[in-house]
């Protein structure tokens, strides 16, 4: 909760039709959680590069969850 320094931030939710972009950012942690939802096909590696420049990330740790 915002009553806690450690999870308080920002988070957001961008509906796309059929798929979503969400995220929830951390200023005490100096990070950003950043779900991608889609029923098409896109590149993941193309997409976490721009989430890195975008962001300024020094680093950062990629998922893949293929749903069936």
């Amino acid at each position: 909760g915002h009553d806690n320094p450690i999870t308080s931030g920002y988070s957001m939710v961008q509906l796309i039709e059929t798929s979503s972009v969400t995220g929830h950012f951390s200023e005490h942690k100096r990070s950003a959680y950043i779900n991608i939802f889609s029923c098409a096909w896109f590149d993941m590696e193309k997409t976490a590069q721009f989430c890195q420049k975008f962001f300024e990330a020094q680093r950062i740790e990629v998922t893949l969850l293929k749903r069936l």
